[in-house]
């Protein structure tokens, strides 16, 4: 990395805008975001689901002719940056367990050579000592965390590896690093800043408020032909989210029925299947999608016209993520929330079941730090081997 700062020049980053995204203006804090980057300041950014996240750190890594080192959580959400940044002339590439030794090393050996724009690495990657060994050969001028608020949501439990992608900063620690997100509240905000290091990094957040996506609550029972007339209203294509599998599946038959071009996606179908599908929808072939909450993330088209969710989502949070994949094309769209009085009292025995009482936690956090001899509030981060069956017993 050069030790020479780069000069910020609005004309030369509209002049790149203009020439591969086609756009003839930054939106919202854009510009502001990529110029802190070239100028090489920590940033955690807060930006709406389709507000342009990626341009932010993509953009300098052609500005300043260097390498943006990326941390993304899906495979499928790599694959599209890579397909579009190579669609449009910038040389990228993705290191995920799906990459064969021979991919990885041509991926790397182009990155090292100066030829490389955009990596992109799994967070598990970070756990690799071989791939930590192979990173200090790499000359990153930005190092960034996609979908950041993943650290604090997933890192503790679900993806512990999540936790790792600290390690950049003590590999690159005159690298700037940015920090990208689209959900997070003060909790997951200081999750990430303490993770990172980030507690002198410029936090930097973009309205909210999308006026073009209308949001409509019904209380109502949902059939696939109430959902059939809100696509007649709002247009196609559309999303309808479930919270079963099952249902989904179902939905999918009743909409063939009523002559949709419908499919289903969750998990449960093969990694073969999930791609075809997604091809299909983003090349229009389909029209009408029922899915689980499996869909969505990285999958990035912006002619939605219509979200609806059958089932109550599982968070306000996750509801935000996917009703703003409604209109991302800056036209008018809809997102329709179905509320059932019946619903909300089940939402409410199935998180009290969930979710244990406050006093319950503080009292298994207790005898958890009795156990591990260390005062109450402490050892933050700190990896501890216990044995269930004493600890039980204790």
């Amino acid at each position: 990395m050069s030790t020479n700062k780069p000069h910020w020049n609005t004309e030369k980053a509209l002049s790149i805008l203009q020439q591969y995204w086609k756009y003839p203006a930054f939106r919202g804090i854009q510009e502001s975001v990529i110029c802190d980057a070239i100028l090489q300041q920590h940033q955690l950014v807060l930006m709406p689901t389709g507000g342009g996240k990626s341009i932010c750190y993509q953009l300098p890594a052609l500005y300043c002719n260097g390498l943006v080192l990326v941390v993304s959580p899906l495979i499928s959400l790599m694959e599209d940056q890579v397909e579009r940044l190579l669609h449009i002339g910038i040389k990228a590439a993705c290191l995920h367990s799906g990459c064969t030794e021979t991919e990885c090393h041509e991926a790397l050996k182009l990155c090292m050579e100066g030829q490389m724009r955009v990596l992109y690495v799994s967070p598990e990657r970070l756990q690799q000592h071989i791939f930590i060994m192979q990173l200090h050969y790499l000359k990153p001028i930005l190092c960034v965390i996609d979908e950041a608020h993943c650290i604090s949501q997933w890192g503790f439990d679900f993806r512990t590896s999540y936790l790792d992608v600290c390690v950049l900063r003590d590999i690159f620690p005159k690298v700037p690093v940015m920090a990208l997100t689209a959900t997070a509240g003060l909790e997951v905000l200081n999750d990430i800043q303490h993770i990172l290091k980030l507690k002198a990094a410029q936090i930097k957040t973009q309205h909210f408020i999308r006026p073009l996506l209308k949001y409509h609550i019904r209380n109502v029972l949902p059939t696939p032909a109430y959902a059939k007339r809100w696509l007649d209203f709002a247009g196609s294509p559309g999303i309808l989210y479930f919270r079963s599998r099952k249902k989904c599946e179902l939905w999918n038959q009743q909409l063939l029925q009523l002559g949709l071009k419908s499919a289903f996606y969750h998990a449960g179908l093969s990694t073969f299947a999930r791609k075809q599908i997604q091809n299909e929808w983003m090349q229009n072939s389909i029209t009408v999608l029922c899915a689980t909450t499996a869909f969505g993330m990285g999958v990035d088209k912006a002619n939605v016209r219509l979200v609806m969710h059958i089932d109550l989502p599982e968070s306000p949070e996750s509801y935000y993520q996917e009703s703003g994949r409604a209109g991302r094309d800056q036209e008018v769209a809809y997102a329709v929330l179905c509320i059932q009085t019946h619903s909300l009292e089940q939402y409410k025995h199935y998180f009290k079941k969930r979710y244990p009482e406050s006093q319950q936690l503080h009292t298994l956090l207790k005898h958890l730090y009795a156990y591990a001899h260390i005062p109450y509030g402490s050892g933050l981060l700190k990896c501890i081997e216990m044995s269930w069956d004493v600890f039980a017993g204790s």
